[in-house]
């Protein structure tokens, strides 16, 4: 895939979940291409996104992990390459040629 605009990394304390975590579900304003995606806080106070394919709902504002998350975005410039991985509602799994791993926009990547 390549890269048709600059992306710099939102959040630099990027969620961490693990299998069997708790989670805290906040609601928070969404744009309706990202909708799926979800505001929590986990067990130390971090905050973040996570894909709604990622936990199991217990409560209106709790949930469990049911599969392991990390919200590490990459940075990326205009006309970078990546390999995109998988996508989840608007946002792309991508692998940069130098090996790091991360979340991007899929409005900001086009077929070669």
């Amino acid at each position: 895939m390549k890269v048709t605009e600059k992306y710099e990394i939102c959040y630099p304390n990027p969620l961490n979940l693990k299998v069997g975590e708790k989670i805290q579900l906040f609601k928070k304003d969404i744009p309706e291409k990202w909708k799926g995606w979800n505001w929590c806080k986990d067990s130390t106070g971090n905050e973040g996104w996570i894909s709604e394919t990622y936990f199991k709902r217990e409560h209106d504002d709790k949930a469990e992990i049911v599969k392991n998350h990390t919200a590490q975005e990459i940075s990326v410039n205009e006309n970078d390459k990546v390999e995109l991985v998988f996508e989840d509602f608007g946002w792309a799994w991508c692998k940069k040629v130098n090996g790091e791993e991360g979340w991007l926009p899929t409005e900001i990547l086009r077929d070669m």
